[in-house]
């Protein structure tokens, strides 16, 4: 009987260890208003307009995000609008999802810092960093911007403040007047 248990439990223990996979992990470095700056070609204050879920050549999933420019803050669009694409999305029962990747909700006002792949489409810089979601704020009137990793300045320098430099002062809210202060004092275009 013995024998039996220990059997199953052996069994059970070789089954376990043969269907799971080790746990993997990203750490994600947040890029500071100023690094997104440099390392984006193209900075746009934009409205996601239409989505559309694609195939590549490899027969990957990637989604192409039509964007109605309403400002650009560095760089020349290709025009009004313009395409930024994306990896992952779903098509047909086929889903693709890439940890970290950016959402844009169409509608949704946005500043997006962009960069060009190999094939010359347009990419967000720094996968959530370089989109910075809009929002008006009902008690004051303001808009303010911001992603995961930044949300707000220091009061005493104007520097924004992220999850990854902390910084001293007060904090206050980034709002779209102040990153745009801060991407213009950033780039070649001021």
């Amino acid at each position: 009987m013995a024998n039996q248990i220990l059997r199953g439990i052996a069994g059970l223990a070789l089954a376990f260890a043969v269907h799971c996979q080790p746990a993997t992990a990203t750490e994600v470095i947040p890029l500071s208003i100023a690094a997104l700056t440099a390392r984006a070609e193209l900075i746009v204050q934009a409205k996601p307009i239409s989505s559309t879920t694609l195939l590549d050549a490899e027969g990957r999933i990637y989604t192409k995000v039509e964007l109605q420019v309403l400002e650009t803050w560095k760089g020349a669009p290709p025009g009004g609008s313009m395409s930024v694409v994306l990896g992952g999305g779903l098509l047909g029962d086929r889903r693709t999802v890439v940890s970290g990747q950016v959402q844009y909700r169409i509608g949704e006002e946005c500043v997006a810092f962009l960069i060009r792949n190999t094939r010359g489409e347009y990419l967000t810089v720094g996968l959530q960093q370089g989109k910075f979601k809009i929002e008006l704020d009902a008690s004051t009137g303001v808009k303010l911007a911001a992603n995961p990793f930044v949300q707000s300045i220091t009061n005493s320098t104007g520097i924004a403040k992220s999850a990854a430099t902390g910084g001293g002062g007060e904090s206050v809210p980034l709002t779209l007047e102040l990153l745009k202060k801060e991407v213009l004092s950033n780039s070649s275009l001021k």
